[in-house]
């Protein structure tokens, strides 16, 4: 008998809902202190209003699927329309946890690697919303609301 209610308890465990998204306001998002790593131990890049990679934000203007084109790029709306382009970034392989609000984000290779990210409802690279990517030439778009997101280029 205990054994098959452990076995129950284990089995209903796995079919769990998923993370339920973090509910926050935009004023309680600008407002937060953020820590300086994750708890799987990432490091947190507060791109909320870090001045210091506005220039690393520039550079992401190349054409994606040619050398160099790799790049990043959020939304304020869902859909990936340039007219609603915040921010974009070139990523790399360290596996930071980037924070800023976002509705959409577009994942662009440079024509021979990827670019992969993964997208988070939390501010800690936390609660998964699913990942975009796997494209090496003018990127991949994923609509989804969320507050953080781990991306990779050439890993």
């Amino acid at each position: 008998m205990k054994f098959t209610l452990a076995v129950a308890i284990l089995s209903a465990s796995a079919f769990a809902a998923p993370p339920v998204p973090e509910v926050m306001d935009e004023e309680t998002f600008y407002n937060l202190t953020l820590p300086e790593f994750t708890p799987s131990g990432d490091r947190i890049v507060d791109w909320r209003f870090d001045e210091k990679h506005l220039q690393k934000r520039k550079e992401c203007l190349g054409t994606g699927g040619i050398a160099n084109g790799q790049c990043v790029r959020y939304y304020s709306n869902p859909g990936c329309a340039e007219q609603d382009h915040i921010k974009g970034y070139k990523p790399t392989c360290a596996g930071n946890c980037y924070v800023d609000r976002f509705h959409a984000v577009k994942a662009i290779g440079d024509g021979t690697y990827s670019t992969n990210c993964e997208l988070y409802s939390d501010t800690q690279c936390q609660n998964s919303l699913g990942s975009v990517g796997g494209k090496t030439g003018g990127g991949h778009c994923k609509s989804a609301s969320g507050w953080s997101m781990k991306c990779y280029y050439r890993c």
